[in-house]
């Protein structure tokens, strides 16, 4: 659920190749990671994307829209309601200032249906904690107190803590250092608008999550969605201008150095695979599927790298 709502945004709101999007969310270091360890952060920011992709496309489209902004609503409840306001700080809030700076949607006629779903995603995130405050208020205190606790005085760490969030990208930490470095050579009034918007969604989402007191790597998973984009946009407009035969010097030497990494990265899972079977870690299928993968990977890229 949580990639077809990040396929859904990048493909109808953002204009942005979905599949490629998708592709670097769903290999992010970080986001594997939720997915190995059955985190609850994963439901909570499946729900908020979902919340997005509806409440994007009813701003976009004329009318009041009604049926979009209740699904957001209903959305944004339960994203509140499975892990509290985690994703509506980190990856709502976040969204809404730079979907606003960057589009500006025309709001005429649909002030009383975004209300409407503010009440709703309110009545529908709060239900649980109203319930628990009416039958168990002990319980209630002695847990928030704890939570309140942990929040300024356990794991806190310095404001530029998060400012390495690209080493959580993985694979692809170089990419998303080269995409804010392409971003500012180009210049923010020359960037497309989807590739604007999500890097401002990423900056100011990293700015939000910085002002916490309590952080933890876990925490970083909002950032990556726009980076993602972000990852896609840059990549995209490379490849745009190879085929044309615009490439810089810069965006040559970016585009062949992200690539020649993830063929690098390619091999050295191969070599992996092969050490585990031979030492007895790995069956042979499995060891040889993952082999023959990413041989055939790292051709691609290789190949890819060495169009002009």
């Amino acid at each position: 659920m949580f990639s077809n709502f990040c396929h859904v945004l990048k493909k109808n709101i953002l204009n942005i190749n979905p599949v490629l999007a998708t592709l670097v969310l769903c290999t992010c270091y970080n986001v594997v990671l939720m997915g190995r360890t059955a985190s609850w952060d994963i439901y909570c920011h499946a729900f908020m994307m979902g919340a997005i992709c509806f409440l994007a496309e009813a701003l976009q489209k004329p009318g009041r829209q009604w049926a979009g902004l209740t699904i957001a609503g209903i959305m944004t409840g339960l994203s509140i309601m499975s892990k509290g306001p985690v994703s509506l700080y980190g990856l709502f809030f976040s969204f809404i200032i730079a979907y606003t700076a960057v589009f500006r949607p025309k709001m005429k006629g649909k002030w009383l249906p975004v209300a409407t779903m503010i009440l709703i995603a309110l009545a529908i995130g709060a239900w649980w904690f109203v319930y628990i405050h009416l039958t168990c208020p002990e319980a209630l205190a002695n847990v928030a107190g704890k939570e309140s606790g942990a929040w300024f005085n356990r794991n806190v760490r310095p404001w530029y803590y998060y400012w390495t969030f690209f080493l959580e990208t993985g694979i692809w930490s170089v990419a998303m250092i080269t995409t804010l470095v392409y971003a500012a050579v180009k210049g923010w009034k020359q960037l497309d608008p989807s590739f604007r918007m999500s890097i401002m969604w990423l900056l100011v989402a990293l700015l939000l999550l910085s002002l916490l007191p309590e952080k933890k790597n876990r925490y970083l998973l909002p950032i990556l969605i726009p980076a993602s984009f972000a990852i896609a946009g840059m990549l995209a407009d490379i490849t745009n201008a190879n085929y044309k035969g615009r490439m810089s010097r810069f965006n040559r030497i970016a585009f062949m150095a992200n690539g020649w990494i993830l063929a690098a990265a390619c091999i050295i899972v191969a070599a992996a695979a092969i050490y585990l079977y031979i030492t007895g870690i790995m069956p042979v299928l499995p060891a040889a599927a993952l082999v023959c993968a990413s041989i055939i990977s790292a051709i691609i890229i290789c190949s890819a790298v060495k169009m002009r």
